[in-house]
């Protein structure tokens, strides 16, 4: 799986998917192609990329702080300013990532034709 810059996080998570199983969806039939889903199923696999891209963040902003203080299960030199800033940096670029996707992700309608 290989992702390139105009590649959104949900349509990695559907290629992921389908190379989990096999090209098949939940039903067991065939996956149709990224661009033969509707637009509402695309933005419906963003969405939970983007959800699933700042909870990662989270964790990341969480191990930053854990390193920051000086505590958790981390080797010394993991604890160093170098270090403890990349983590940091690595959480907001995540952020800022999942933001930009959020905003082009088109707002689901209940009468939205899947």
């Amino acid at each position: 799986m290989t992702a390139t810059d105009d590649t959104t996080p949900g349509q990695t998570a559907y290629t992921a998917y389908g190379e989990a199983t096999a090209g098949l969806n939940f039903l067991g039939e065939p996956m149709p192609t990224w661009d033969g889903l509707s637009d509402v199923q695309r933005t419906a696999w963003n969405a939970a990329a983007t959800a699933v891209t700042l909870a990662n963040a989270s964790r990341i902003d969480a191990i930053a702080q854990t390193m920051r203080a000086g505590e958790g299960p981390y080797p010394e030199e993991w604890t160093s300013r170098d270090i403890r800033d990349a983590v940091q940096a690595a959480a907001t670029n995540l952020r800022a990532t999942a933001r930009l996707t959020a905003r082009a992700v088109v707002q689901i309608r209940p009468e939205a034709q899947l």
